[in-house]
């Protein structure tokens, strides 16, 4: 009678968890030297930074495009930045007054002038299976 009830409370205490996909696709890519840096993050504080980076692809580009697939994702709000490193530095490359060398962009075309636009209006929901398409400049 005990393992029926402990069986019982286990099965009873075992809630599955509903996990998705987020396809990114980006576009408008210049060339198809380097590879393609695509960086997910959930934590609005760490946005847009190496270390708060919550899962990340290299890809390579194909015909200017480059697609990757984030996979085992809990639902809740994300963000992604894509930077196309042509010289395979692993590093954003800038100019000497700081403005970037290599092609970036953010999740909903989320856009600043002088810097990297905030975690709120680069985010988005995820719920279920998504694709989303991010264009460089």
């Amino acid at each position: 009678m005990k393992l029926i009830v402990i069986s019982l409370l286990t099965f009873l205490a075992y809630v599955p968890t509903n996990l998705y996909k987020l396809k990114v696709e980006v576009i408008g890519l210049r060339s198809n030297k380097g590879q393609m840096m695509m960086a997910l993050y959930r934590d609005v504080d760490e946005f847009p930074t190496k270390k708060g980076r919550y899962k990340h692809l290299i890809l390579t580009p194909h015909n200017h495009v480059a697609t990757g697939v984030f996979e085992d994702l809990h639902p809740g709000k994300y963000a992604v930045a894509v930077i196309l490193d042509e010289n395979k530095s692993f590093d954003m490359d800038k100019n000497m007054f700081g403005f970037p060398l290599e092609q970036y962009g953010f999740s909903n075309n989320a856009r600043e002038q002088l810097s990297a636009p905030s975690f709120q209006k680069a985010s988005f929901e995820l719920h279920t299976d998504r694709k989303i398409q991010i264009k460089v400049e």
